[in-house]
């Protein structure tokens, strides 16, 4: 084989590992903010009988994980039913069934305005920033645009 196609052989092999893919944020860290640039995120994806594979994605690719059946500030949501969107980063809770853990104040913001609802903690004892844990995962943010680590 002579030197051009070695050269080409090199080059398209660097680029086709290159190439961006869809990932799903399915594994222990879920998706986290990528430090250097928050207009990013570190997907990190389950693998089978290997270990994570971790993404770095563009966030405006991403679809955002959502769950339900949650405890949202130590307080338990009466309705299991109702599901809570998480604002970004998540985690999921090994070893404790499907737990997702992330902050959901947007989506509690559109569920309590101004801390009024059914379901809502009193005004007034409300900090303003929503932790949720959820037992049951509705879905994992799916990331366009990946290239792995």
């Amino acid at each position: 084989m002579n030197q051009f196609w070695l050269a080409f052989f090199c080059v398209t092999a660097f680029v086709a590992s290159a190439i961006s893919v869809d990932v799903i944020c399915n594994a222990g860290r879920g998706l986290q903010t990528y430090a250097p640039d928050p207009s990013y995120v570190t997907c990190y994806t389950a693998v089978r009988n290997q270990n994570p594979q971790e993404f770095k994605c563009p966030w405006n690719r991403c679809t955002q994980a959502s769950g339900q059946n949650c405890i949202v500030n130590n307080h338990k949501w009466n309705d299991p039913t109702v599901s809570f969107t998480c604002d970004k980063d998540y985690v999921l809770n090994p070893g404790v069934g499907e737990q997702i853990g992330c902050d959901v104040n947007a989506d509690y913001a559109r569920k309590c305005p101004g801390g009024n609802g059914k379901d809502c903690i009193a005004s007034g004892s409300d900090s303003g920033s929503h932790s949720a844990t959820c037992v049951k995962i509705n879905v994992h943010s799916h990331c366009g645009g990946c290239v792995a680590f």
